[in-house]
């Protein structure tokens, strides 16, 4: 078993999809919250990999996990894109809520798991590793893997433009019409972003993070900092 500690929902705390849960949120959860690796419906298969414990914290709510072994893989490759860190979200039924200035504020929901993603509503929800006994410590050289990026500059329409034509999207298609494109790039500056469909679900990307192409052509956000720390340009032949 691999032990992991960390948040998992912070009261009245606005993520990226102007949600925030009130600070007498009533909120509900198992004896031991299972942990999966993505969330269901965004993913062909998810798997239980893990399960947590969960105690409230002033106005954090946090989780003491344990992670099956044959699933240390996985929590590698989270580790490896997300600086050594697991982001995560929660997965919530049986909902109240309100809606106050186009914010949606929860009042009363029950978690029903817990999902890693490449990245989390709040940056400041994520698994880290304790415990790790010295005797188990190995040491590990990423695999050299060249990917193709993208860097979201504004959300002027050519900036929008760009990163769409770079996942293949052209605004000329069903998946977006040049009449609905102006309307399009203020949803997303009034959102705070620019939706990705990844392979944990969209996840937003914010005005400087890297767009990446993966090796298998799937796409994802991808911080400044982060991507600095990761790659570099590879120089032309």
């Amino acid at each position: 078993m691999i032990k992991m500690h960390g948040t998992i929902l912070e009261l009245v705390t606005l993520d990226m999809g102007n949600l925030t849960f009130s600070k007498n949120c009533e909120i509900t959860y198992p004896e031991k919250v299972p942990i999966k690796d993505g969330f269901e419906g965004y993913k062909a298969e998810v798997h239980d990999i893990g399960t947590g414990v969960i105690s409230k914290d002033g106005d954090r709510f946090v989780i003491d996990a344990e992670i099956y072994d044959e699933y240390v893989d996985i929590i590698d490759k989270y580790e490896n894109i997300c600086d050594g860190r697991v982001p995560v979200g929660g997965h919530y039924i049986q909902i109240e809520s309100d809606k106050k200035h186009g914010v949606r504020i929860i009042n009363k929901a029950h978690l029903h798991y817990i999902a890693c993603t490449i990245q989390s509503a709040n940056e400041e929800l994520y698994l880290t590793r304790v415990g790790q006994k010295e005797s188990k410590i190995k040491r590990y050289r990423k695999k050299p893997v060249v990917v193709e990026a993208i860097r979201l500059n504004s959300y002027a329409e050519e900036g929008i433009r760009n990163v769409l034509e770079f996942m293949g999207q052209t605004v000329n298609s069903d998946y977006i019409t040049q009449e609905k494109f102006s309307e399009y790039c203020s949803m997303c500056m009034q959102g705070g972003g620019l939706l990705i469909n990844t392979l944990e679900g969209k996840i937003k990307a914010s005005i400087g993070d890297y767009i990446i192409r993966g090796v298998n052509g799937e796409y994802y956000p991808c911080k400044p900092d982060i991507f600095r720390k990761t790659y570099e340009p590879v120089e032309e032949e």
